[in-house]
């Protein structure tokens, strides 16, 4: 890869996680008051600057995310899911509350794992490595118990949707992980990872909709506290 091409490369990055920013800003403008929000735009700004150095730092390795992705990342199709053509209010009812012991046992409150990985390689800590891998971890526990649940047929692309946004979040934290081997691939990881977060909490909101139009109620309203998460 010509230098041009490695500048080009980080460019997009960047504008990517900027898109990313924009769009975290755009979410969770509704749900706090305007200083929360000017707080919470320095706090993301600060690692998106943080994410740039870094990245331009490491610019020599040849490691393709693309290619990475192209052999790693599975995309799952409804034929992979446990679809029943039931879909009455039991259904959608005994569905919202599987789903909802799937996902609070992973909207826990937790550091950002951006963050975490970001000190860990300023400060060349593998120890810090550990709560992402927690965070994986998790991850893939929901994603299995998603992909063997039972799903009304109503709901199957949304749930499929929810997967795939598993599913590619458990590929960044994975690369995340190796930020102190490969760290030209983790930070391409990171700079993506909290967008894809957005899309997964976006998509939870679709379903939560929903099921809500349908007069089902979660056993608590699924919500994500940005503050807390995206706090330094």
């Amino acid at each position: 890869m010509t230098v041009k091409k490695k500048v080009y490369w980080t460019i997009a990055i960047i504008v990517v996680f900027g898109l990313g920013v924009l769009w975290l800003i755009g979410s969770i403008a509704s749900n706090l008051e305007k200083e929360q929000t000017a707080t919470q735009l320095r706090q993301i700004q600060s690692t998106q600057e943080n994410l740039e150095r870094l990245v331009a730092e490491n610019i020599n390795d040849e490691t393709s995310l693309e290619d990475l992705k192209n052999e790693n990342l599975v995309i799952y199709e409804k034929s992979d899911i446990f679809i029943k053509k039931e879909s009455d209010k039991t259904a959608l009812v005994n569905y919202g509350q599987e789903i909802y012991q799937i996902l609070s046992l992973y909207l826990k409150p937790r550091e950002n794992e951006v963050k975490i990985m970001i000190r860990a390689l300023e400060n060349q800590n593998p120890s810090e490595i550990g709560l992402i891998t927690a965070s994986r971890k998790t991850a893939e526990q929901a994603l299995v118990s998603l992909i063997y649940l039972d799903t009304p047929e109503v709901l199957a692309d949304i749930h499929l949707q929810l997967i795939n946004n598993f599913n590619q979040l458990i590929f960044f934290l994975t690369n995340m992980e190796n930020v102190l081997i490969k760290p030209k691939i983790a930070l391409e990881s990171a700079a993506l990872y909290n967008p894809a977060l957005i899309e997964l909490w976006n998509t939870i909101i679709d379903l939560d909709n929903y099921l809500s139009d349908y007069d089902v109620v979660l056993k608590n309203k699924i919500e994500v506290d940005f503050t807390n998460y995206f706090n330094d």
